[in-house]
């Protein structure tokens, strides 16, 4: 995997400021589902459950608005060490650079809230359909949250107020009415539910 990696049309970022690494320390990025499967393999990892268990974390994921109304989609990240950075940044570089996730890959602090909002609204249409075909990053978000491997209000850092309280706006020809994520097992149980409650993440990255 190199610099030209691309997905949804967009090539990834390069920038390595001070600014975009600092997501690195306290919001790292989401997968898609794409990621799970190129990171493990990238690691050595044959089991993609064994990878996901080792390395992810299940976080109630991104709020986005449509239609006036708060949708929730839940989504992977990558596990945080004793001091919230993502546990792949070691000596202030990624150690999974090449094929890092979606969420770090291809946003910048630099460009435009209208890019990145557009980036973090095809990310999330690519995840919410996995969940509504219970596919595999939805059945590995369920593991991860069953055995208690899932965001928390302690993985996150002081994060600036606009970072906390940012939501993307879903434009309604994006997604159609019968395609906005009606989570079959993520909200069934009431922990989930008041903890994601509780949660502010960052649309465009987690």
């Amino acid at each position: 995997m190199d610099q030209q990696r691309t997905e949804f049309g967009f090539p990834r970022t390069t920038c390595s400021c001070s600014a975009c690494a600092n997501n690195c320390r306290n919001l790292p990025g989401m997968l898609i589902p794409d990621d799970v499967a190129r990171i493990a393999r990238h690691l050595g990892y044959t089991d993609v459950m064994e990878f996901s268990r080792e390395n992810l974390l299940a976080s109630p994921g991104a709020i986005v608005l449509r239609d006036n109304q708060q949708v929730r989609i839940p989504t992977l990240v990558p596990q945080r060490g004793a001091d919230g950075a993502c546990k792949f940044l070691q000596n202030d570089l990624c150690t999974i650079h090449s094929v890092s996730p979606y969420g770090c890959a291809f946003f910048s602090e630099h460009e435009p809230r209208t890019v990145g909002d557009k980036k973090s609204i095809l990310g999330l249409i690519h995840i919410t359909r996995d969940h509504q075909t219970n596919g595999r990053y939805s059945r590995i978000w369920s593991m991860l949250d069953s055995t208690n491997l899932y965001l928390t209000p302690s993985h996150y850092l002081a994060l600036p107020n606009q970072q906390q309280s940012q939501n993307t706006a879903v434009p309604n020809n994006w997604l159609q009415r019968s395609t906005i994520f009606k989570p079959p097992h993520a909200f069934t149980s009431k922990r989930s539910f008041n903890r994601s409650k509780d949660q502010h993440v960052s649309p465009n990255r987690s």
